[in-house]
């Protein structure tokens, strides 16, 4: 695990990434209320040493990691797209407006 005031990373020792992912959405909620800091408010590693961490069985772990990680895999896949679509029209969209590139022909 590292840390500081503003970075945190987590590691599942013997468990998926995504159920740390899931627990860590839950659990930063609840380390939030406990935060403490002179200037700002600030989560340390001690605060996780009073985390409670329930692990789930094996079975469990792969009935949800069966339903959770092809929408994962989906939604990085549609970041992905998202980025080179973007990437596209920035290139694109100036070559349009300035005439250098004319789509009048194209047949839609």
């Amino acid at each position: 695990m590292a840390m500081n005031q503003s970075c945190y990373a987590l590691v599942g020792k013997e468990t998926h990434q995504l159920l740390v992912y899931f627990y860590t959405l839950k659990a930063v909620d609840r380390l939030k209320h406990k935060a403490s800091g002179a200037v700002f408010d600030a989560i340390t590693t001690r605060d996780f040493d009073s985390e409670q961490i329930m692990k789930l069985s094996d079975d469990d772990a792969k009935a949800f990691l069966c339903v959770a990680e092809p929408m994962f895999q989906e939604i990085l896949n549609n970041s992905i797209e998202n980025l080179r679509l973007s990437t596209l029209r920035d290139f694109l969209l100036p070559k349009l407006m300035s005439g250098e590139i004319d789509v009048s022909s194209v047949q839609l």
